[in-house]
């Protein structure tokens, strides 16, 4: 039964979710603007209420209130006017992104902690993000429990394409008009399904623009790709939220939280994914197994840059074994779970804390969480489609999949860590001797395609690179002989590129750079600047972000610095990038910490021991660059 209710009506009632608390919130102007209602769902970055908007209003209007938390270890000033901006850009892009699988965010403002009506206390310095509020479940509650059959597998995979519609729009250059973004945070828990408009996806305070600068250094235990995990600071690629997507596509199909990320767990998803397909009636479990899989690539390269696509091939591999159970419209809502059964959901962690998979808010998620949606239309399959990704995707062998994660040796260690280190080998990044440099990576928009492979059209979307794998050519012999394939693979050269900026942008103090590369064993990437207005030969090193583990840095990052202040406005200064030995920039790093403070001459020396892959000639303008000019 519904209760209606009406601003200060009624007895509060904080275990309701439907009923007032007596608490209120709103901006310093109004603080008495949304009348809270029930308990409030807390999570790793805040907590989640029903909301009344009262307003002069007649009646009020529903609303779903949040309050953020500050991010352990953020600054006392917490939110910046920088951090205020962001949310309201995000705002303004979302409502006008046009598409009905994501939350209509309404407002953000800061005011002061919950209180009674008329009695404000305390400063006006928490930021609330006021968002549209719909009834439904969310995936998690919907899936978690029981592994897809051959009633509801079509129905969980339309789940699937549904978000992967909204990150290919979140992550297109076009279609976020010039700003494409990042989710940061996919997951079951943050999907509503409502039984007539399908899947939207929610809680968007961790959604950031590409080219924002930071991680945030929160993630959720299960559904977060292993580079992230490597460095939660780092910034977020298209990559990480398709391994997020996969990951969901895992969670449909087992009816649980998907491991961490490992080689052993990997083997293990293949074998149960086959299982339950097979158990559904997929008609060939094998390339299902290894189509869900390909999304959990280690190396994001190797993942599938369209997401969308990905998704449609997945539903026509389980739609071909159950075509009368496909449907034009919005999946039936059959619950997966036994009556009355607390689905689990993992909440986000901070880097020092590790949310164990089966934890959840204490207070109830069913009655409360997930009502956040809009209308969905249906996506068509096409029958093409849905053959070549059964052909093509077949693997060739039973462990075909495990290559895209190398063995624990490669590796130096089967599970990344959960924590960043508190003192990297080595400077993430430095600057000409004036620059200030704190390791705090940022983000870029990777929007190319590495040396020897196609460039996108004008237009087109290229959201994730992907490198090329080093084709073994067959050994030549005396005419008339057999040819074999050879044993020993042909080496690998070093190659890269860099995918943003573009030729001539113009740069503030500091800017970021991205792209791909394909590295030999024992090499790393540095970027060195040259100030091209000036006499002086010098080149300035930087190292790009994760430069101490090779293996990471087929999609890489970094930033580079432009003179001191405003001082060199108008000249123009060219960045390479640049292959070096690791063992020489190891030691080139241990060198400079000899000396307090450190003095980065060996680093800058690299330059002149470097090869140069790629090159971009930038134009300095007034001002300090993004994310505090490249620092926090």
């Amino acid at each position: 039964m519904t209760v209606t209710t009406t601003p200060g009506s009624g007895a509060s009632d904080p275990g309701d979710p439907e009923r007032p608390n007596g608490l209120f919130v709103g901006p310093p102007e109004a603080p008495d603007q949304y009348e809270l209602l029930g308990k409030g769902i807390a999570g790793g970055e805040g907590t989640v209420w029903r909301a009344l908007y009262r307003g002069k209003l007649s009646l009020p209007l529903l609303f779903a209130v949040k309050s953020l938390n500050r991010p352990r270890g953020g600054p006392d000033d917490w939110p910046s006017a920088r951090e205020i901006q962001r949310w309201k850009d995000q705002i303004v892009l979302l409502n006008a992104l046009g598409t009905t699988h994501v939350v209509k965010p309404h407002e953000i403002f800061l005011g002061a902690r919950s209180h009674h009506e008329g009695a404000v206390d305390g400063e006006a310095n928490i930021p609330y993000l006021a968002m549209e509020w719909v009834e439904g479940e969310t995936l998690a509650e919907l899936v978690y429990g029981a592994p897809a059959g051959g009633r509801t597998i079509v129905e969980r995979m339309k789940y699937v394409t549904q978000i992967a519609d909204v990150l290919g729009k979140l992550h297109s250059l076009s279609q976020m008009k010039g700003n494409p973004s990042v989710h940061c945070d996919v997951k079951p828990g943050n999907c509503i399904v409502h039984p007539e408009r399908g899947v939207v996806l929610v809680d968007l305070s961790m959604m950031r623009l590409l080219d924002d600068g930071s991680g945030g250094g929160m993630y959720s235990i299960g559904y977060t790709a292993p580079e992230v995990i490597a460095d939660p600071y780092a910034p977020r690629q298209p990559s990480a939220d398709l391994y997020s997507l996969g990951a969901v596509a895992v969670a449909c199909v087992l009816g649980k939280v998907p491991p961490e990320p490992s080689r052993d767990a990997i083997r293990t998803l293949r074998k149960e994914v086959r299982a339950v397909g097979r158990e559904a009636g997929v008609p060939n479990p094998e390339a299902f197994a290894a189509h869900v899989l390909a999304m959990l690539a280690e190396d994001p390269a190797r993942r599938p840059s369209d997401g969308p696509a990905w998704a449609g091939q997945l539903l026509g591999m389980v739609s071909a074994g159950t075509a009368s159970e496909v449907s034009s419209g919005t999946p039936r809502k059959t619950p997966s779970k036994a009556p009355g059964e607390k689905p689990s959901e993992p909440s986000e962690t901070s880097v020092t804390e590790k949310a164990e998979p089966g934890a959840r808010p204490a207070s109830g998620l069913a009655a409360l969480r997930g009502r956040l949606v809009l209308s969905v239309p249906a996506l068509v399959v096409v029958g093409i489609t849905v053959l070549l990704g059964i052909v093509l995707l077949r693997p060739s062998n039973a462990d075909g999949l495990l290559g895209a994660w190398p063995e624990p040796a490669d590796r130096g260690s089967a599970d990344p860590p959960l924590t960043r280190p508190a003192d990297p080998a080595g400077p993430v990044a430095t600057g000409p001797p004036s620059a200030t440099v704190t390791p705090v990576p940022p983000s870029e928009s990777a929007a190319f395609s590495p040396p020897g492979t196609r460039q996108a059209a004008p237009g087109e979307d290229v959201l994730t690179p992907s490198v090329p794998p080093t084709q073994h050519p067959a050994t030549t012999g005396p005419p008339g002989s057999t040819q074999r394939p050879s044993t020993q693979p042909t080496p690998v050269r070093p190659a890269g590129a860099i995918g943003a900026p573009a030729e001539g942008t113009q740069v503030r103090q500091c800017a970021y750079f991205s792209g791909t590369s394909r590295l030999p064993a024992g090499k790393t990437l540095i970027l060195a600047v040259r100030n091209l207005s000036s006499e002086k030969p010098n080149k300035y090193v930087t190292y790009v972000f994760g430069w101490d583990k090779p293996s990471t840095l087929s999609s890489w990052r970094g930033r580079q610095y432009f003179g001191d202040g405003d001082s060199s406005v108008g000249q123009k200064y060219r960045v390479e990038l640049m292959v070096v030995d690791l063992a020489a920039a190891r030691a080139a790093t241990a060198e400079a910490k000899k000396t307090t403070p450190a003095d980065y001459t060996p680093v800058h020396a690299l330059a002149s021991r470097g090869t140069a892959l790629a090159a971009r000639t930038v134009v300095r303008i007034a001002g300090s660059g993004p994310n505090n000019n490249c620092a926090a």
